[in-house]
Order: structure tokens, then C-alpha cells, then sequence
């Protein structure tokens, strides 16, 4: 009965370091690293949030921008608190607003 406890602890603390393992590798600047696990983390969960997230951070490091912003779409991600729309200046409204 010992043994077998200790392999359950064992198992729960691999699936830990499993399920931090990209926040890790996203930590050390290992964006490539990062990417693979995310996906792997998708790839068994897909509504996993957080590995959605760090997906999209990850990309969006590497240069990925596009993969980047399917990512956060995923969780209706990024939001702007703010959208400035410049031009317009000499335009009629009503010519805008149809």
C-alpha cells in the first residue's frame, strides 16, 4: 500500500510540472518550446484557457502575429480599452453613416 501511494503522488506531481511545464519553458524565452507544449496541452484540452493564452503569448513572441491572434480568439482575447479612429476630419457625417 506504501508503494502504491507513493506512485500516486508521484503521477500527481508529474501531471503539476505537466501542466506548468509551458509557463516554465514560456518563462525561460523558449518561445518554440513553449508553442509544441501549449499545442500538446490544446491537443488533450482544447477549452484549456491558460494554454490558449500562453499559445497566443508565445506566438505573438516568435513573430507569429496571425497565429497569434487565432490563439486569443480561442478566448475572446485581446480586448482594447480604447480604439482611437483617426481621418474623417473634412467628412460629412452623414456621408458616413450612409
Amino acid at each position: 500500500m506504501i508503494v502504491l501511494g507513493a506512485l500516486i503522488e508521484m503521477v500527481a506531481f508529474a501531471g503539476v510540472l505537466w501542466a506548468f511545464s509551458p509557463l516554465l519553458i514560456y518563462g525561460a524565452g523558449n518561445w518554440e518550446g513553449a508553442i509544441r507544449l501549449a499545442e500538446d496541452a490544446l491537443a488533450l484540452d482544447p477549452g484549456d484557457s491558460l494554454a490558449s493564452r500562453l499559445l497566443a503569448g508565445s506566438r505573438f513572441l516568435d513573430g507569429d502575429v496571425e497565429g497569434a491572434l487565432r490563439a486569443w480568439n480561442r478566448v475572446s482575447e485581446p480586448h482594447a480599452a480604447l480604439t482611437r479612429i483617426d481621418g474623417l476630419v473634412r467628412t460629412r457625417y452623414s456621408a458616413v453613416a450612409g
